[in-house]
């Protein structure tokens, strides 16, 4: 027993353990770049102030200087511009399914997370399984629960309903895909 341990880690040495290492090597002494960032310039506004243009246009160099050295030449840049007033905070949001489970759950966790948007995907072909029959339950208990808690809502129409597609020699899948004509479409979202 003794000599099958011996020989099983004589074995495992002789090969080496990970990638081999390539001219990249960890041990080299090659002194790496760091980049140290900039300050982000965060205008200081309020609600009351007015913001107008900039007093002067930004100077370009003179393109008849392009015989200088290109590393040589200094660029001035224009100045940052501000924000829109009123703006306080950028809106984010989580795609639910509210189809498949339970919509107050789904907009208590999303409220948790602080966020404002929503995103329910209705799909063409679960909504109108044959030409002019409409299901509208699902987006009927997402919608009005998700506006109810002060949610945004964003619904994403996808996947034409079968009756309304073809099947070119196998290029769209069976159960996704455009609509043959976009007419149909038009018509589902109106």
């Amino acid at each position: 027993m003794l000599l099958t341990l011996a020989m099983l880690i004589t074995a495992c040495t002789a090969f080496p353990i990970g990638p081999k290492r390539s001219f990249r090597n960890w041990e080299e002494d090659e002194p790496q770049v760091t980049v140290t960032p900039q300050n982000t310039y965060i205008p200081n506004t309020t609600a009351t102030q007015v913001l107008t243009e900039p007093a002067e246009e930004p100077v370009l160099p003179d393109a008849s200087a392009a015989t200088e050295d290109a590393t040589s030449i200094e660029y001035e840049f224009p100045p940052p511009m501000p924000f829109e007033l009123g703006q306080t905070q950028t809106e984010f949001g989580i795609q639910i399914n509210g189809c498949d489970q339970d919509v107050p759950a789904a907009l208590a966790v999303a409220k948790r997370m602080g966020l404002t948007w929503i995103k329910q995907q209705a799909r063409w072909g679960d909504i109108e399984k044959a030409p002019g029959q409409f299901d509208w339950a699902c987006l009927d208990r997402v919608i009005p629960e998700a506006n109810a808690q002060g949610f945004k809502v964003l619904v994403s129409v996808t996947s034409a309903a079968p009756h309304t597609r073809q099947i070119y020699k196998g290029i769209f899948h069976p159960t996704n895909g455009r609509p043959a004509d976009l007419r149909d479409f038009g018509l589902f979202l109106a």
